[in-house]
């Protein structure tokens, strides 16, 4: 079949693309940003420094060609990934998304049109604009939205929770996904899950979000994310934090939607000296005025490739997610024998088994946090041994795992097209 993976960014479209290519099918990926010859950003990654450069390489994938990409709107996508970075109200960004996505999808008409495609693939927020078109004019192709998060909709009620909760943070809450209340963006956000024939989700908890908003389960196709174990080759003993110590591990954005807030509160109200909480992470200005103990380390963003020594060093991984569509970081943390303490509104908890390999609590209930902490800190040889039981389970969640389900979800829709002839 020929299938066409869309995305403005590139993030998981491109272990998706990846994964089709290995399947044998005839795959291309259209995006804006891509370091491939003749491009702007392969001709300016040359006068850009060492650090700028590593983050543009690690936009290619290994497994695809140049050949396999298809880059249209490149000076958009370019300003969209600017905008990101210099516009903290996101105001501007969220409109300037809504742009590239609608001005991609025209691309991707065409294209679709001219090469005679079977399949068509795009991510959450991006598929309206394509979708409609394609069934206003009743092309036929099967259309896939593939969910890296919960459904937006779905998402945004918690935020409204959140408001009620965290008076004080709305703005800041607000800030954190403010393209929820773009009416353009919410509308094509809501309407699209109802142009699609199939859906991709991580999880099960981003299922249900798809299920609560009227998607037959039976359209869903469930496929965990395969893990790049690339760190692993670090994993060695380090001397970098005393070990005396019962060490705390955070990883993530360091927000209130990812739970942060009631971890925070949560550790503050457990009264041991020796369990210590580090934060890494991307950090949200609220949580430096929340943190009133010094027991807490927020360390900020750390490069992937040192994130080892992290994980390394603690005992236990905490991941209090209040909605998650996956969540690499525990399986990262698990990778390295590591116990983790996840929320049922966090897709990895499919993965974890309750009480065997990790602990799956309520979301937003600080009191369970506080009692599963203490637990752990009381029960560190048990925890130890659940680590190891953690690390053979990550084997099960490979690339290689990834790419036969992909292959699976393609037969499929390969025998529902010989049935329609």
């Amino acid at each position: 079949m020929k299938i066409l993976v869309m995305h403005p960014g590139t993030q998981h479209s491109t272990k998706l693309a990846s994964a089709i290519k290995e399947s044998g099918h005839d795959v291309k990926l259209l995006t804006t940003v891509y370091n491939k010859k003749h491009t702007i950003i392969n001709f300016v990654k040359k006068l850009l420094p060492k650090k700028e450069i590593k983050r543009l390489d690690a936009r290619k994938n290994n497994n695809l060609n140049d050949n396999d990409i298809i880059v249209k709107c490149e000076l958009e996508g370019i300003i969209l990934l600017l905008l990101g970075r210099i516009d903290r109200s996101k105001k501007i960004y969220a409109k300037y998304k809504y742009h590239v996505a609608k001005k991609i999808a025209q691309k991707a008409y065409k294209i679709i049109i001219k090469e005679n495609y079977d399949v068509v693939i795009t991510f959450d927020s991006y598929a309206y604009h394509l979708f409609k078109r394609l069934k206003e004019n009743k092309i036929n192709i099967v259309k896939i939205i593939d969910y890296t998060a919960a459904y937006p909709i779905f998402v945004k009620k918690i935020y409204e929770k959140l408001f009620i909760q965290y008076p004080n943070f709305k703005s800041s809450l607000k800030s954190e996904r403010c393209i929820l209340w773009n009416k353009k963006y919410c509308k094509a956000a809501s309407e699209e899950i109802y142009y699609a024939d199939k859906f991709i989700t991580a999880s099960s908890y981003t299922s249900k979000t798809l299920i609560e908003y009227g998607i037959e389960n039976k359209n869903i196709i469930k496929i965990p994310y395969g893990y790049d174990a690339i760190n692993k080759k670090h994993n060695k003993s380090e001397k970098d934090i005393d070990k005396t110590e019962f060490n705390i591990l955070y990883v993530g954005n360091v927000n209130i939607m990812k739970g942060v807030t009631n971890l925070i509160n949560a550790f503050q109200k457990i009264k041991y000296n020796e369990i210590k909480l580090r934060l890494v992470g991307n950090v949200q200005n609220i949580i430096y005025d929340i943190v009133k103990d010094n027991r807490i380390n927020i360390l900020g963003f750390i490069p992937q490739n040192l994130l080892y020594k992290e994980y390394n060093n603690c005992d236990l991984f905490v991941f209090p997610s209040l909605s998650d569509g996956f969540g690499f970081a525990p399986l990262e943390a698990m990778s390295f024998g590591k116990a983790c303490i996840v929320t049922e509104e966090a897709g990895i908890s499919d993965i974890i088994e309750n009480g065997k390999d990790g602990f799956v609590i309520p979301a937003n209930n600080q009191e369970a946090l506080k009692e599963k902490i203490e637990w752990c800190f009381h029960n560190k040889n048990i925890i130890k041994e659940m680590g190891k039981r953690a690390e053979k389970k990550v084997y099960n969640y490979s690339n290689e795992s990834y790419t036969m389900k992909i292959l699976e979800l393609l037969k499929i829709i390969e025998r529902e097209k010989n049935h329609e002839k």
